[in-house]
């Protein structure tokens, strides 16, 4: 007697399947994101700080960790600046302007990357 089970239909391969998920991940992430900046407002003011100090600003304000490369910390920008009530999304703009990093969050854990030069 010679049967296979079957766990995906004919039409359904595991490739197609693992697109939709990944999809469907990918776009609540990015709706949950949107949502958390939006709704979280800090007040932080650093006078001549290091990223890694601003970084460490908004962590004690937050509870997000920070996850960067040694090139984000050594990078040589300092940072004068004062928010009251002010978005996160907004600082983080402020920040992306000054340096070109980019954000990412995934949970509490907020990765910092340089853009790739093309």
């Amino acid at each position: 007697m010679n049967t296979k089970l079957q766990f995906f239909p004919n039409y359904l391969t595991k490739s197609y399947l693992f697109l939709v998920v990944g999809i469907l991940i990918c776009s609540a992430g990015t709706k949950a994101w949107s949502a958390i900046n939006n709704d979280i407002q800090i007040s932080i003011q650093v006078k001549n700080a290091s990223i890694t100090e601003v970084f460490s600003a908004i962590e004690d304000e937050t509870g997000f960790t920070f996850v960067f490369d040694e090139s984000i910390s050594n990078a040589n920008h300092s940072f004068t600046f004062q928010f009251e009530n002010e978005r996160l999304e907004r600082i983080f703009q402020r920040i992306t302007t000054k340096t070109g990093f980019q954000f990412k969050k995934i949970n509490h854990t907020i990765s910092v990357m340089k853009p790739d030069i093309q």
